[in-house]
């Protein structure tokens, strides 16, 4: 398995898990730049999760 796919395969079990214990997030905010993905995950009652490529750096609630 290359490194790549790994990789790849790591973000989705990330994101999966993250889905299956919040839930679907009401709106995903996603911007894209040389550093990376930045991903702002917007659930209700005010509670927010954010990623960097694929991997949760903050949560606030």
């Amino acid at each position: 398995m290359s490194k790549e796919f790994a990789k790849y395969e790591q973000l989705v079990r990330e994101e999966e898990v993250l889905e299956s214990t919040w839930g679907k997030p009401s709106k995903i905010n996603k911007t894209t730049t040389k550093y990376g993905v930045h991903e702002q995950w917007v659930y209700y009652g005010g509670r927010y999760v954010y990623l960097e490529d694929g991997v949760v750096t903050l949560i606030q609630e």
